[in-house]
């Protein structure tokens, strides 16, 4: 029976003046051991096999590995499609996925997806319950280029100075966009459902509370925020 990693909880050590009042917090990195797939002979249908097999047990080092198969081969779109069967909402996959896209949707899942970024949210859509909340003002930092063509990513921020941050990582000039986002419009915020640092509101720095949504609902919504 293949071992399933999951996230171990975040550490802090929260510091305390001289009348026991917490001063501040501090997150610790939580070390893990990883183990290691060889995918390397791997075909098209083992590792769509071996995506959902992983996905469905919520096996992340399995699924890091099912992945770069699936991008080798050039394929993952395939596995995303493959995917949406089974009981729903099912929050183990979901799961599996927002930890996926938490350490691989800033670069290589977009890349190996192109324009059928889609089929990720598509998948998100299908396993996560229907979030309730509020319409937010949610920020996207991006090429400007994109923005001129009306194209955009899944991935937004209530926080305005962590899209400005993603607007200058970008090989061309970056800026900030925004759109009021609807119930209907929201997949999944990622806090809601795994813990990382980067979904932990005490680590100020890379906190992103992250939103997905599907980029096909965001056509003549969203405008420059700078």
């Amino acid at each position: 029976m293949a071992r399933i990693r999951r996230l171990a909880p975040i550490t802090r050590i929260r510091f305390v003046d001289s009348n026991g009042v917490e001063v501040g917090v501090m997150p610790l990195p939580v070390p893990r051991s990883r183990r290691k797939l060889d995918h390397t002979e791997w075909n098209r249908d083992k590792s769509i096999r071996r995506f959902l097999w992983y996905l469905s047990r919520c096996d992340i080092d399995g699924l890091d590995a099912a992945t770069d198969a699936l991008i080798r081969l050039d394929c993952l779109g395939d596995a995303l499609k493959n995917c949406l069967m089974g009981p729903v909402p099912n929050l183990r996959k979901l799961e599996a996925l927002l930890h996926l896209w938490n350490s691989r949707g800033l670069w290589s899942v977009p890349r190996a997806l192109k324009d059928d970024l889609c089929l990720f949210t598509d998948a998100i859509r299908c396993f996560a319950p229907p979030y309730i909340g509020d319409e937010l003002t949610l920020y996207r930092g991006q090429s400007r280029t994109k923005h001129e063509n009306g194209i955009y990513g899944i991935a937004w921020t209530s926080r305005y100075e962590i899209a400005e941050q993603f607007s200058g990582l970008r090989d061309t000039p970056g800026i900030v966009v925004k759109v009021d986002a609807s119930q209907d419009m929201i997949l999944a915020h990622l806090p809601d459902f795994i813990s990382t640092r980067k979904t932990d509101p005490a680590n100020k720095l890379e906190y992103e509370d992250e939103y997905l949504l599907d980029p096909r609902q965001l056509v003549g919504r969203v405008t420059a925020a700078n």
